[in-house]
């Protein structure tokens, strides 16, 4: 069931083959485009070019918007992962660190209780 007025079509080729139709007849009154209703989801067909120019407009400019609100919001959520995985890589990097130190230090000891035992041996 059509909730708009207008002729419906299930498809834009269905609208466009019938604007061909008219466009051979001898109208004053052409259809010259056709559209996708906002109201029904079906395709129409139309004369009125201004009031198709100002929806397109309004689409896109809508359109425009929501690819800007996408494009920050995307870029957002980048960048605070990228701090995340920042802040998860130097946790990382200082466990590392900290393992390395201690094996440093443990190397260090080691060296010193050789050292001592080569001392304690020449003498």
């Amino acid at each position: 069931m059509n909730i708009c007025k207008k002729t419906a079509y299930s498809t834009k080729e269905f609208a466009d083959d019938d604007i061909k139709r008219f466009q051979k007849k001898n109208r004053i009154n052409k259809p010259t485009k056709s559209y996708l209703c906002q109201r029904c989801n079906m395709w129409h067909i139309t004369s009125n070019n201004s009031v198709l120019f100002e929806k397109i407009d309004k689409l896109e400019k809508e359109n425009y918007k929501l690819k800007i609100d996408i494009k920050q919001k995307s870029n957002f959520a980048i960048n605070n992962k990228i701090q995340i995985l920042k802040i998860k890589h130097q946790k990382q990097i200082d466990n590392y660190k900290q393992k390395l130190n201690h094996e440093k230090f443990k190397n260090l000891k080691l060296l010193q209780e050789l050292n001592n035992i080569k001392n304690k041996q020449s003498l």
